[in-house]
């Protein structure tokens, strides 16, 4: 009969390692799996809250912009309410001062001529077929293209050059504009104002405005933008070339200091008479 041999000392002073291999409970793997998934969700979910709250907000910002803005589009709405004409939002209103309110022209009574009207001419409007795109004035949604006739932008832009070879940077600020823009304009300043009358210093009453005709440019310092459509631009150098040199190029003042037609002095407002016709329309018989 054989019997199993016994363990040498060596052998049994050195335990046998058995590795056990346990397969893992197959509830706790679902279990974490689930809540893998649940951590996933949240993190989908929080992220598409992030994400619709980022666009929300930036589409309530838009309409908030497009409600601070008259128009969007150019050739609409007014862009602000400035003493003659347009002015963008960007730039910082100036409140009427004590000077301003003392350059404002007493009108004369002209028995209501229909071709005066408050001391403004009749005008018709220019075709725009034949108008050419002498600037860009502004930028982003406030941008807007102005535009005069042929001779007057060709006459501009080279006004425009001979001032910037003198160190002076001349920009174009409203040219061209039609009936129903001057028709906004003027009710808005009615608005502000209180009467037609007061409002007619400023803005001219549609129809009667020399923007209408192509030939008028309103006209500001690049470097002083602050002065824009404004008193104060009697202070800029823009407006001591323009004095001194606008004439060689065909532009005059529109409405000095105590102008004939009884308007209210406009620094800014130039019009274009270098031509025989242009001539003739500001200067009828």
């Amino acid at each position: 009969m054989s019997s199993n041999p016994k363990p040498s000392p060596a052998e049994s002073s050195h335990p046998t390692h058995v590795k056990v291999f346990v397969k893992p409970d197959r509830g706790i793997a679902r279990w974490l799996k689930r809540l893998w998934r649940g951590v996933k969700r949240r993190q989908v979910k929080w992220l598409s809250i992030w994400l619709l709250s980022i666009m929300g907000f930036g589409f309530g910002a838009l309409l908030a912009y497009s409600a601070v803005l008259p128009s969007l589009t150019w050739g609409g709405n007014p862009w602000s309410l400035w003493v003659g004409g347009d002015r963008p939002s960007s730039i910082a209103k100036e409140p009427l001062s004590t000077k301003d309110v003392s350059e404002l022209a007493t009108v004369p009574d002209f028995d209501h001529n229909p071709d005066r009207q408050f001391g403004h001419l009749f005008y018709a409007e220019a075709n725009p077929t034949q108008l050419m795109v002498v600037s860009s004035y502004s930028k982003n949604l406030e941008q807007r293209f102005e535009r005069l006739r042929s001779d007057a932008a060709l006459a501009l832009m080279q006004l425009i050059d001979a001032a910037r070879a003198d160190g002076v940077w001349i920009v174009p600020v409203s040219g061209f504009r039609d009936v129903s823009r001057q028709e906004m304009l003027f009710e808005s300043r009615i608005d502000e104002l209180g009467s037609e009358e007061l409002a007619a210093r400023s803005v001219a009453p549609p129809g009667y405005s020399e923007h209408h005709t192509g030939y008028a440019i309103d006209l500001a310092d690049g470097l002083a933008r602050a002065r824009d459509i404004s008193i104060s631009f009697v202070q800029t150098e823009a407006f001591a070339w323009l004095t001194e040199h606008g004439e060689d190029f065909g532009f005059e003042l529109s409405f000095p200091r105590d102008n004939e037609q009884g308007v209210n002095f406009e620094p800014w407002h130039w019009r274009y008479v270098g031509s025989p016709q242009a001539d003739a329309l500001f200067d009828p018989p």
